[in-house]
């Protein structure tokens, strides 16, 4: 069998690397906290998360099962929000459901 050349794409010593991601939970009591670190009030969420978001490539929301699903949709919301004033490049903003 004949070999095949395959070009390898040189190596970019000045890529940076991709951005880790923010999972941002909101639990029953509607506090939410980032990356399972301490809880705060739901309602501290946008002026928390201008401080996160430059950081991260994307933001994964969870929320418990009792959690109403106004209050989820309100919170991938204001994640969106947050994001289009802070961060110019867009980003990633995703809901995890969980079974019950």
């Amino acid at each position: 069998m004949p070999a095949e050349p395959i070009a390898i794409p040189p190596k970019e010593a000045d890529k940076v690397p991709e951005a880790p991601p923010l999972t941002l939970r909101v639990d029953p009591d509607l506090s939410v906290s980032f990356d399972d670190g301490p809880r705060f009030p739901g309602r501290e969420l946008a002026t928390r998360l201008r401080g996160e978001l430059p950081r991260v490539g994307a933001v994964f929301v969870d929320a418990g099962e009792t959690v109403p699903w106004w209050v989820v949709v309100s919170t991938v919301d204001t994640v969106r929000g947050v994001a289009g004033g802070v961060r110019r490049d867009g980003m990633t903003v995703a809901l995890r459901l969980h079974d019950p």
